[in-house]
């Protein structure tokens, strides 16, 4: 997940993080940002979709280690 978070743009990052991790609302990271209540919604939206395909991407994956190291 760090890893995913890592990996967004920048201004994403930042959104997501201020988002989810400090539990801000959109207009207070819109204030911080200088930036619309409608951009920032769109940046936290982006960043969790690229979050989601990230972590999706690599679960089959983590799945087969699992497997291959029971046997």
């Amino acid at each position: 997940m760090e890893e995913a978070i890592r990996q967004l743009p920048a201004q994403q990052q930042k959104a997501w993080l201020l988002s989810r991790r400090q539990g801000k609302k959109y207009q207070e990271i819109a204030q911080e940002m200088e930036l619309s209540r409608e951009t920032v919604k769109k940046y936290i939206q982006y960043a969790t979709q690229s979050i989601v395909r990230y972590v999706t991407s690599r679960i089959s994956t983590l799945l087969a280690i699992c497997i291959l190291q029971s046997f």
